[in-house]
């Protein structure tokens, strides 16, 4: 099987034949970006202010801060559909973990490269102190490189390098 395939296998269905610690980290990395994504939707601020250190806008009419929360939640929407996804991958179809992981890494690649530094940069006037999604993108690209390729090794490849 060759690593198109162990991506986008042909079938889908609950044969994960990846490692286990890729398996459960992406359980806890769902479980940590449902929490993250229901923040982001339900708070009042969309955790723009409160969490992500954003300051806050002096303005009269129209406020622009509500402006940024309707989008802060609207991101938040967005997360959690992916993470019911990422849930569904986990119940009912394992053999796609390693396609999950590979879009979430890819994502998570995007925020600090594309989106936050050439499309749309912030500077630190925008912010009361380093927002945690910006201090935390590398490690967790770092951490979703890690799973990624533990996903893709196979029973055999494992035994073989053990011994």
């Amino acid at each position: 099987m060759n690593l198109i395939e162990r991506i986008l296998p042909r079938e889908a269905n609950n044969n994960y034949q990846g490692s286990r610690i890729a398996f459960y980290g992406f359980v806890l990395f769902t479980a940590v970006m449902t929490f993250r994504s229901l923040v982001h939707l339900l708070f009042e601020d969309a955790g723009l202010n409160s969490i992500g250190n954003m300051v806050i806008f002096e303005a009269d009419e129209p406020d622009p801060n509500q402006a940024l929360y309707l989008f802060g939640s609207l991101w938040g929407l967005q997360q959690l559909l992916m993470c019911v996804v990422q849930v569904v991958v986990i119940i009912r179809y394992r053999s796609l973990t390693s396609l999950m992981l590979f879009l979430l890494l890819l994502e998570w690649l995007a925020r600090p490269i594309l989106v936050g530094g050439l499309l749309h940069p912030l500077g630190e006037a925008y912010f009361e102190s380093p927002a945690p999604g910006a201090v935390g993108a590398w490690p967790i690209v770092i951490l979703l490189s890690a799973l990624l390729v533990f996903s893709l090794r196979r029973p055999a490849e494992r035994e073989a390098t053990a011994s």
